[in-house]
């Protein structure tokens, strides 16, 4: 078990950084649980200890392209023969400044939604122009 939680926290730490979450933002640990059938199954759990907007963020908007690379990293190596992957598991430390980390999420809401709007404005322009009949030349 020391070995499945050692290999799968160095996987999910390089994971990390290839992805810009400097280590010192969050802690691993590797929680390992078991299937009906025996099967062992270990969870990366990953608790944010630093509040830095962007690798908040950056995490966040990432998590669903980390669990994919883990299942991938994990099923080409010896993992998959000793274990399943059971996905990830983010939480925030509870002492993180809560009104920061709120104003950040916020930000990044409306930061979303106004580029949501932009977008539908520039695809209901596209597909407007594209309807329209071709201009005769001149």
């Amino acid at each position: 078990m020391k070995r499945l939680r050692t290999e799968y926290g160095a996987l999910a730490a390089r994971h990390l950084q290839q992805i810009g979450i400097p280590p010192d933002c969050v802690d691993l640990d590797v929680g390992i649980t078991s299937h009906g059938d025996g099967r062992t199954v270990c969870n990366v759990k990953i608790r944010v200890i630093r509040w830095d907007r962007n690798t908040g963020i950056r995490l966040l908007v990432s998590l669903p392209a980390l669990e994919a690379r883990m299942r991938k990293a994990v099923a080409n190596s010896s993992l998959a023969s000793a274990s399943d992957f059971g996905g990830i598991w983010v939480h925030a430390s509870s002492q993180l400044p809560a009104v920061e980390v709120e104003r950040d999420s916020e930000w990044a809401i409306s930061e979303l939604q106004a580029f949501e709007t932009q977008s539908a404005t520039a695809a209901d322009r596209l597909r407007r122009e594209m309807r329209a009949p071709a201009r005769a030349a001149a």
